[in-house]
């Protein structure tokens, strides 16, 4: 995915100030607030029945902005910081398949896999992509961060253990099988940014039901984004 920086100044709403419990200074907007690491083997994400935006949103803390911290490097290369692990390397699965694979043989239909890889390696399959409708294969998809490593990152994993990050960056909660221009354009953009084409709803819900599993902040923009897309609170 795409490392991209954009963030945008927005003002911050009172009430989500005293949802999220955080404190930042009148004054001074140049650090977000810390969010709270998650834990080691984090709970299930809060369930959006029907699509009930407004309550997930009270569980989020939501800051003015979410500015770039340093020190983001996904690279597991000799010299690199490797901050969410290796890739698709799930700390707290036992199977044998890597991560990928198994969002892959879960989420593609008509699946084939690799003979002797005991149903982990797929071969083949198709996916009607959830951000644009259309039927994609193999060849054409991408596994999508719906919350972006980066912006997890900037939101508060960077004071996170290499443990709980790994945890994050393989959690299936946040993965979708996607067009790999789909999830190009995204990038690590937030829903102020970059919404799909179809089923914005549905995608602003996944997005918050990460971030409150993980009490990651979202600026103000993306919870007014959220809001926009998703304005009966309930998801298409």
């Amino acid at each position: 995915m795409k490392r991209r920086y954009r963030r945008k100044l927005v003002t911050l709403s009172a009430a989500a100030l005293a949802a999220g419990a955080l404190a930042i200074g009148a004054a001074d907007h140049t650090q977000w607030p810390l969010s709270p690491a998650p834990p080691a083997a984090p709970a299930p994400p809060p369930t959006a029945a029907a699509g009930d935006i407004a309550r997930l949103l009270a569980q989020i803390p939501t800051a003015t902005t979410i500015t770039p911290v340093a020190g983001y490097d996904r690279s597991c290369k000799k010299g690199h910081s490797c901050v969410f692990g290796p890739a698709w390397n799930d700390p707290l699965d036992h199977s044998g398949c890597d991560t990928r694979s198994r969002v892959l043989a879960a989420q593609l239909h008509d699946v084939q896999f690799k003979p002797g890889t005991r149903t982990c390696k797929v071969t083949a399959g198709w996916v009607h992509d959830p951000y644009t409708g259309q039927r994609i294969t193999l060849e054409d998809i991408a596994v999508d961060h719906v919350v972006a490593l980066r912006y997890a990152w900037d939101a508060g994993a960077w004071q996170w253990t290499p443990q709980q990050r790994a945890i994050f960056a393989n959690d299936t909660d946040n993965l979708l099988a996607v067009d790999t221009r789909e999830n190009s354009a995204k990038g690590d953009s937030g829903p102020s940014e970059w919404l799909p084409a179809t089923g914005q709803c549905a995608y602003v819900i996944r997005f918050l039901s990460v971030a409150a599993k993980y009490q990651l902040a979202i600026a103000d923009a993306d919870r007014h984004a959220a809001m926009i897309a998703c304005p009966a609170g309930v998801a298409s």
